[in-house]
């Protein structure tokens, strides 16, 4: 076995069953223009105001930056109200991080805004446990960009054989492993078979039985 001394993980979607909640959030934002959203899986693990631009442009509408902002503000408005409101950890997330935590150092790497990623750490009581964290900004590329995940290694002082990535995300797992990486994948956002498709090593129904799998395998 390989010698592995951090675990990088994501955030929606493998800490925080946030998915529906960013879904709805999604949906608020764009029916005062008339935009239909459809399936979140879609979408998972990118940025906002990507998402708006592309939609906007799809539907023929102009993505000026007035308007941009305002329909990423309202997406990111609704969804903070939302997760605040009812923080949606997963099943064993602070038992499955403790139980990584004893054996590896831990990342977060989410493309997610400060806020979000604030609110799961208070929600979770769980800043003490990760080495690193980051989110959506600051990085200037996001996933499928392995950028974020080379700057995690980076700041972990850590090669890529050094690490394994948990993620949820068809891109998520593809900047994993475009990182050099290797990647775990939880079904959920996308299937096993999707998640192994875009480069995940294996895929699990848990956080719990994938950080079972890594303590008993690194």
């Amino acid at each position: 076995m390989s010698s592995v001394y951090a675990v990088i993980l994501d955030l929606d979607g493998v800490l925080w069953s946030s998915n529906a909640a960013h879904a709805r959030a999604y949906r608020e934002a764009l029916a005062p223009l008339g935009i239909p959203f459809g399936d979140y899986s879609a979408v998972a693990g990118r940025r906002t105001a990507d998402v708006m631009r592309a939609l906007l442009a799809e539907h023929g509408i102009e993505p000026t930056d007035d308007l941009l902002q305002r329909v990423v503000s309202a997406k990111q408005l609704h969804a903070r109200a939302e997760l605040a409101a009812d923080p949606p950890l997963v099943n064993g997330c602070r038992e499955s991080l403790e139980a990584l935590r004893r054996r590896f150092r831990l990342a977060l790497a989410s493309s997610s805004s400060p806020e979000n990623v604030g609110s799961f750490l208070a929600a979770s009581r769980g800043r003490s446990l990760f080495d690193v964290v980051i989110d959506g900004s600051q990085v200037a590329l996001a996933k499928p960009d392995p950028e974020i995940y080379r700057l995690a290694l980076q700041r972990l002082g850590l090669p890529p054989d050094g690490a394994r990535v948990v993620e949820d995300s068809l891109d998520g797992v593809a900047a994993g492993a475009a990182a050099g990486i290797r990647a775990f994948g939880i079904v959920g956002t996308c299937t096993g078979e999707q998640l192994r498709e875009a480069g995940a090593s294996r895929s699990f129904q848990s956080l719990p039985e994938a950080a079972e799998y890594i303590i008993a395998h690194h």
